[in-house]
Formats: C-alpha cells, structure tokens, sequence
C-alpha cells in the first residue's frame, strides 16, 4: 500500500521541480473557469528569461538546477488558494483565484523579485510574465487563455508583468 502511494505521489508531481502535475492543475483550472462563480480569477504565463545563457555558461545539469531553484521561489511565494505547475522547459503556470488587479500584480511581482535574486554562476534568473483576467476576455477555454499569455510573456529580455487587455 506504501508503495502504491509513493508511485501514486510520484505521477501527481513534476520530476524536475516537485510541483503538482500539469494535468492536474490545468483540469482543475478549467473547472474554475467554468463555474458560475462571479470571484475575478488571473491566469498568467510565466517563463524563465533568457535561460540559454544560464545552460551555456554553467551547464545543462545546472540549468535543471537553477529551474529547480526558480520552482521552489514560486512554491514558496504562491498563494495558498492559487494554483501552480511547470508546463514545460522553463515554463510555469499560475491561476490566481479571489483577486483584484493590484493584487493579482503585487503576487506576481513579489515572486518575479524573489526569483530574480537566484543566480546560477554570474547568471541572474529573469521570470517573464504574461497576465489575464478572465472576466475580460469572451473565452472560458483555458489554451486560448494560455496562448493569450504565453504571447504577451513571449518578448525576451524583459523583465516584466505583460496585462493581456
């Protein structure tokens, strides 16, 4: 029974990071975005900036590292009622239920400053942003609200928060 727990806990997370698996967290979202509950909900993209700086000058293994790194930043810094998972490479995903536009940014930013103090080597970690509020946009389908923000996140070199408006 133990070990059918451990492999069940070994597919509802992330290999590289430890966060819950994708899957899980974007059904789940989905479902958020489906109810009829009126409370504002954010959905941002989040991306490691200029990553293949980091993997060329300390090395793939590092590179996982310092995703690793960033990960446990975002964990830490997360709302406890938000959710959180890696889509892919250096790619995150946050829902951030219950909050206005100042505070879906100041979350965001806080994280954004806390994953910029890791470093691997000389290399500073950059996270790219991209936000929406769904109850902005006509669509309740959670890929075109990705696609929204992983293209508003998507100019590199730019450490900021993009607002899908």
């Amino acid at each position: 029974t133990r070990q059918a727990d451990m492999v069940a806990e070994s597919r509802s997370r992330d290999s590289l990071t430890g966060l819950r698996n994708k899957r899980d967290v974007l059904n789940q979202a989905q479902k958020w975005l489906t109810t009829d509950d009126k409370q504002p909900l954010w959905i941002a993209h989040m991306s490691l900036d200029e990553f293949t700086h980091v993997n060329l000058s300390v090395g793939h293994s590092r590179g996982d590292d310092a995703v690793s790194s960033a990960a446990n930043v975002l964990r830490k810094f997360i709302p406890e009622d938000a959710l959180l998972t890696r889509l892919a490479g250096v790619e995150f995903f946050a829902a951030l239920p219950s909050r206005n536009r100042d505070e879906a940014i100041a979350v965001m930013a806080q994280m954004r400053r806390r994953v910029s103090a890791v470093r691997m080597g000389n290399e500073p970690i950059q996270l790219r942003v991209g936000m929406v509020e769904v109850a902005k946009h006509p669509t309740t389908e959670l890929p075109s609200l990705l696609a929204l923000t992983r293209f508003a996140a998507e100019p590199s070199g730019e450490n900021c928060i993009r607002l899908v408006d």
